[in-house]
């Protein structure tokens, strides 16, 4: 039911001339939430692809934005077995936020685990550690030693 409204919602925007990109890409991203959740990740994958497209075609997108998207494209193409296009999507998000954001940005810290995941599942352990200390230096600068002790055990 939950799809089918989104769908609905996707085809009024894509009829109306006044609609936004960015409110086109929103809607496909919430589509891609809903059919993650109802195991549809083929589905998924086809409507962030979609959102991915809508945010290119504006002039200038919004890059913490379309990272957002293309972090929720790995994750699901890494769920789906196909880590060469997660590790494409993850390395296209590095570049838009690297230097732009604050190192413990959340989108960042994303990035850098979906990379470290990739990484981890071709066996390149040195280069997944490295990610992941990286988000933890960023994360212990930012929150304290202490705060993340809490979330990281020793």
């Amino acid at each position: 039911e939950a799809a089918r409204r989104w769908r609905l919602l996707i085809a009024e925007l894509d009829a109306l001339p006044t609609a936004k990109l960015s409110d086109k890409a929103v809607a496909r991203v919430r589509l891609a939430d809903v059919l993650e959740q109802q195991h549809d990740l083929e589905g998924a994958q086809a409507a962030l692809w979609e959102a991915i497209d809508q945010l290119r075609a504006e002039p200038d997108p919004p890059r913490v934005d379309l990272a957002f998207v293309l972090n929720q494209l790995a994750e699901v193409s890494f769920a789906l077995g196909r880590p060469e296009t997660s590790l494409t999507a993850s390395k296209h998000a590095a570049g838009l936020l690297i230097g732009v954001v604050d190192e413990a940005h959340v989108e960042l810290i994303r990035t850098r685990n979906n990379l470290a995941a990739v990484h981890g599942s071709r066996g390149e352990y040195v280069l997944a550690e490295r990610l992941f200390r990286q988000n933890l230096k960023a994360l212990s600068a930012a929150y304290g030693e202490h705060d993340v002790a809490l979330i990281v055990p020793a």
